[in-house]
């Protein structure tokens, strides 16, 4: 497997407005999605930092705190290679995003939850 870099890491919080705020007001992250739910925050090298809402039912499964996502040169190959050394869980299927993105969150050893990324990344290459 190949990972490239950290191309993501997404946060869900009860102080959503407030971390909404800090990330865009603050620190003049320009933002990609904005709505009650989430919001997405752009870096100048091509991360993306994202924000999502307690109340946000599609991120539920994000308990551990920051979710950092690994890029990777080819997901179907990652995915296979961490499902096979049985030390992941995954939460359900890989997620085709807008773009050519995909992803998948996963359970590790250390309780914590990651994600695995692929996509047409500025500065990290594409799928």
């Amino acid at each position: 497997m190949d990972v490239l870099g950290i191309s993501w890491v997404g946060s869900r919080t009860e102080r959503f407005d407030d971390m909404a705020r800090l990330l865009g007001g603050v620190m003049g992250l320009p933002t990609h999605v904005d709505d009650e739910m989430s919001a997405g925050f752009d870096l100048p090298n091509g991360d993306e930092f994202e924000l999502f809402s307690d109340r946000d039912e599609e991120s539920a499964h994000l308990t551990s705190g920051p979710i950092v996502g690994f890029f990777v040169s080819d997901m179907n190959v990652a995915r296979g290679e961490l499902e096979a050394s049985g030390l992941v869980r995954f939460f359900g299927a890989t997620v085709k995003g807008e773009g050519g993105w995909s992803w998948a969150h996963f359970r590790a050893p250390d309780g914590n939850i990651y994600e695995i990324t692929s996509g047409p990344h500025p500065t990290l290459g594409s799928i």
